[in-house]
């Protein structure tokens, strides 16, 4: 079984690294169609929508060109590596519009940046080329 560590994770907008990540997330749902009748005894479902969003955590970086790309609206392009981005590493790319952007800043630590996401495409998984 493949074992993968995060400290090697890498964020892209389009073919940009978005600098000193720290942390990325995607969830996948699927909706439910209710198609239960009255008189049904049970609820019956049939499978609806999926919808895929995610958050990227990373630290200010002001000079940081992929950093630059993330405002509220861009439509992005994201390649989501788990453990680097040399030929052959997996990852998954997904074309999402930027929902919130967050700063955070807090006494004694580095000033972060977050943004949410919402995909408008499926999400496909690809193989790293040098």
């Amino acid at each position: 079984m493949a074992k993968h560590i995060g400290n090697n994770g890498v964020v892209k907008s389009g073919a940009t690294d978005v600098g000193c990540i720290t942390a990325w997330d995607w969830t996948q749902t699927q909706s439910n169609v209710d198609t239960t009748c009255m008189g049904d005894t049970e609820t019956t479902n049939i499978a609806g929508r999926n919808s895929t969003t995610g958050n990227v955590s990373m630290n200010l970086n002001d000079g940081d060109t992929g950093q630059a790309t993330v405002v509220t609206g861009a439509s992005l392009v994201l390649q989501l590596y788990m453990d680097g981005d040399d030929s052959g590493d997996l990852y998954d790319e997904v074309t999402a519009t930027v929902d919130t952007v967050s700063k955070s800043v807090a006494n004694d630590s580095v000033v972060t940046l977050t943004f949410a996401w919402t995909a408008s495409v499926a999400m496909t998984r690809d193989n790293a080329v040098a």
